[in-house]
């Protein structure tokens, strides 16, 4: 749940065709990729992103980080640090915030499927502003798959650790993990390194799901959130 170290954070509601911002639900999903969507003002569902803040790119007003609160509200939002903290200053982050220091992603939800058994794989990832969501592309910054052995329904946690370097001008992921059902993805390993160009407030961040079987499947994403390590 979104705390204190969250920075950004889209939540959802269990909507089909939600309001501005708020993660949603997807049904008859087979075996293909999808990404993560969320309302917008059109009415048409948008592929759900989280950015990195950074001086070169600041978001002046952004939707709330408080599950308690309507996501489609825009508030003064500059990260997670309150003026309180001794020395902060707006904006709370600076392109220097993430250099060579690691963060957190974390997917929460509730998910469906009629199949046994199925995996599911969760991948996030990486790009520019300027070229948007592309999966199976080789900016991966973590992939996480969960064998479900039974016919399921119920709720699913991923968390993943990455790091960028301006210095290299490379991005890793670290180690995630997941659990599903009551099933469970040890922690594991990602560590394959991609360029990616200064400055890291070019780059958004991504979420997909990945159905081993079945065709109609249902993911209910919760929150999909970026935080300090």
């Amino acid at each position: 749940m979104s705390n204190c170290d969250t920075i950004f954070a889209l939540q959802g509601l269990g909507v089909a065709t939600p309001p501005r911002n708020q993660l949603a639900t997807q049904t008859a999903l087979g075996t293909g990729q999808t990404l993560f969507t969320m309302g917008a003002d059109s009415g048409t569902n948008v592929t759900a992103f989280i950015p990195f803040p950074g001086a070169a790119g600041i978001y002046g007003a952004s939707n709330s980080v408080d599950p308690n609160a309507n996501a489609s509200v825009l508030l003064d939002n500059t990260g997670g640090k309150s003026a309180s903290v001794r020395g902060a200053s707006r904006p709370y982050y600076n392109t220097a915030s993430f250099d060579a220091r690691a963060f957190t992603i974390r997917l929460q939800g509730r998910f469906t499927t009629t199949t046994s058994p199925t995996t599911l794989t969760f991948q996030v990832y990486q790009n520019t502003i300027a070229n948007g969501p592309v999966v199976g592309s080789g900016h991966v910054i973590s992939s996480t798959a969960i064998v479900v052995t039974t016919a399921a329904s119920g709720s699913f946690i991923v968390e993943s650790t990455g790091m960028w370097d301006s210095v290299s001008g490379n991005m890793q992921g670290a180690e995630s993990w997941g659990a599903a059902a009551g099933f469970y993805a040890t922690r594991a390993a990602n560590a394959t390194t991609f360029a990616v160009a200064a400055p890291l407030s070019n780059s958004l961040m991504f979420a997909t799901i990945t159905f081993s079987a079945g065709a109609a499947n249902v993911i209910t994403p919760i929150e999909f959130a970026f935080e300090d390590k």
